[in-house]
């Protein structure tokens, strides 16, 4: 297997995962988004490292499945769940404490508080660098997991 083509598929994910978030965020300013400009910048690294894992998950499935009709339902039955708890849709706040508890397990759910630390300027917050430590820890574990596979 060439690992030129793997290198340039995830940088490609790289990219997609950068160019939303900051397309997102340059329409939101004329309608009163206020942006912590070296939060914002932290908060791309935060993004590439979710890039990362969530192209490592998709290709690793991708290999083991080998045809496209079982990778979709396979990963929005992940995608679903993980999101719900990660707080991105709805506040984990309003949620019962068992949800709250088992939202500390994902680690989106960090990001998502992370990012939006980051984005209100409080860049001395402790859910960030927990946020990078724990992406940092997951990235290798979901690049390994899709070299096996």
């Amino acid at each position: 297997m060439d690992m030129a083509t793997p290198t340039a598929d995830m940088m490609a994910e790289i990219i997609n995962a950068l160019l939303m978030p900051s397309t997102n965020a340059l329409v939101a300013i004329p309608f009163g988004l206020s942006v912590n400009i070296y939060g914002f910048l932290l908060s791309l690294i935060l993004y590439a490292l979710i890039g990362i894992t969530m192209a490592s998950i998709s290709y690793g499935f991708a290999l083991i499945y080998k045809i496209e009709d079982a990778l979709a339902p396979t990963l929005n039955t992940i995608t679903l769940p993980v999101s719900l708890l990660s707080g991105i849709i709805l506040p984990l706040a309003l949620a019962p404490l068992w949800l709250q508890d088992l939202a500390k397990i994902n680690p989106f759910s960090y990001a998502v508080t992370a990012t939006r630390d980051l984005f209100a300027g409080n860049l001395q917050n402790i859910t960030i660098l927990e946020e990078f430590v724990v992406m940092c820890t997951c990235n290798p574990c979901f690049l390994l997991g899709r070299k096996i596979a």
